[in-house]
């Protein structure tokens, strides 16, 4: 369903005159902030995803295999904890990991399948020396970005699970390419 018409013809130019009109500074941060809370909280959360995905790909490049598979799952938990923050619920690690693990495929066999996948590419650096720590890290990179994106669209834009599975497709087929 979506809503052909709003009501809230040229709302910016409005608050825009609204903000110029009020003389206390306080006020006008406060109006300011009122308005365009939603996009501050959503930019801030795509923020946190691109720092937690590079911190997620810094941590993948370690060359041995399964040494980074508890830290990538706590840095994943704590990224939906905070996106999970920002839309104002509370939200435990253990419910974090749970979201993780529902969105990411076919639950755990999914999320399971991507680590199989990771882990074992960094057997290439037997053949070519860091090769597999550089393909271990863009999945790690990649899987983390898509864990945040589907956290946002559904913690912060109010999306069913549903919802958040296909975002997390969505993000996975562009990652692909």
């Amino acid at each position: 369903m979506e809503i052909a018409f709003d009501g809230r013809y040229r709302i910016e130019e409005l608050l825009d005159i609204l903000e110029e009109a009020i003389l206390d500074f306080e006020a006008q941060m406060g109006l300011r902030m009122a308005a365009r809370l939603k996009d501050v909280v959503h930019r801030i959360a795509k923020h946190l995803n691109k720092v937690f995905s590079g911190i997620s790909a810094a941590v993948a490049v370690t060359p041995i295999p399964t040494s980074d598979i508890y830290v990538l799952l706590i840095i994943q938990s704590v990224l939906v904890m905070l996106i999970a923050s920002l839309s104002g619920r509370e939200l435990s690690l253990d419910a974090a990991r749970e979201f993780i693990l529902s969105v990411g495929g076919v639950g755990v066999a999914g999320y399971g399948f991507k680590i199989v996948a990771q882990q074992a590419s960094k057997l290439l650096n037997v053949v070519w020396p860091g090769s597999g720590s550089t393909v271990s890290s863009a999945v790690a990179f990649a899987g983390t970005n898509t864990i945040g994106k589907a956290a946002i669209a559904y913690y912060i834009d109010d999306q069913n699970i549903e919802v958040a599975k296909q975002k997390l497709e969505e993000t996975k087929k562009v990652n692909k390419k």
